[in-house]
């Protein structure tokens, strides 16, 4: 794919044994959507030989993509095909449970359970719902932001502006669901191997001073903002001001993808990542 690259990032964490991540977000997939971007993406996955692959969450635009067994069957296949690559970690982003009723114009949330228990079946897949997974390289942890977290209850919906991913993020509700999340998991602290905390949107940790309440990790794993219609060099100035820069051990994944109505986004490169962690 022409307008497609992979870009390399290393981060240096005293690892007893290195490892090597794949890295993808906000795939946002349509109706309208070229899926030639998921041929590239196995093809970059492949060649590069992770240990792992990591998705970061918006599967779909909608949920009612899926409703379409050849959109299901599409999606399914595909995960399955980078799952034969490496062990496929995802957690679930804002989009993979939104759903747009056409007749009253709102945004609210409708689960996805089906597609992901089915996707689920393969013992190479894990989707992380406030869960850590442990293995010989590496701990991850998965946190899930739930509908309240973007203002997608069913009861409330979305108007015209909150159906914006930035507008609609609740900041509040964010941290009561960090700190709920770290209560009940647990993070080996004085383990050797890297401690990477995975979130689809990291932005509230810096808005709220919550940076604290995360130090038990040594990356931080998002995606969510996409490039904000930005070239690669200004996005990462931008996430640096907001103190989720690669200093500050936060990996924060442009779009491999865009989607049909944001449009002024069409023009900028889709970046993909790997991801050494030493």
């Amino acid at each position: 794919m022409k307008n497609m690259k992979t870009c390399f990032y290393e981060f240096e964490t005293g690892a007893k044994k290195p490892v090597k991540f794949f890295v993808f977000a906000d795939l946002h997939i349509t109706e309208k959507m070229d899926t030639e971007v998921l041929t590239s993406l196995h093809r970059r996955a492949k060649r590069n030989e992770p240990d792992a692959i990591i998705f970061l969450g918006d599967l779909v635009h909608t949920v009612q993509f899926l409703d379409k067994e050849n959109n299901y069957k599409l999606l399914k296949n595909f995960l399955n095909a980078m799952a034969e690559i490496a062990p496929l970690y995802l957690i679930i982003g804002n989009h993979d449970m939104r759903s747009v009723a056409k007749k009253r114009g709102r945004a609210f949330m409708e689960e996805l359970t089906g597609f992901w228990d089915d996707l689920m079946s393969n013992p190479k897949i894990k989707l992380l719902r406030d869960e850590v997974v442990e293995t010989d390289k590496f701990i991850l942890a998965g946190m899930e932001q739930g509908p309240d977290c973007y203002n997608l209850n069913r009861e409330g919906g979305a108007n015209a502006l909150q159906r914006n991913i930035l507008v609609s993020e609740k900041a509040d509700v964010m941290e009561k669901e960090l700190k709920k999340f770290l209560s009940k998991v647990t993070i080996p602290k004085n383990s050797k191997k890297p401690k990477i905390l995975l979130v689809h949107s990291a932005r509230f940790l810096t808005e709220r001073n919550l940076g604290g309440l995360v130090a038990d990790f040594d990356v931080i794993m998002s995606g969510h903002l996409h490039n904000m219609a930005m070239p690669e060099r200004a996005f990462r100035k931008m996430m640096s001001a907001w103190g989720l820069g690669l200093k500050n051990g936060h990996l924060v994944c442009p779009p491999v993808s865009t989607f049909a109505n944001q449009r002024f986004q069409r023009h900028f490169t889709r970046c993909c990542a790997v991801v050494k962690i030493k």
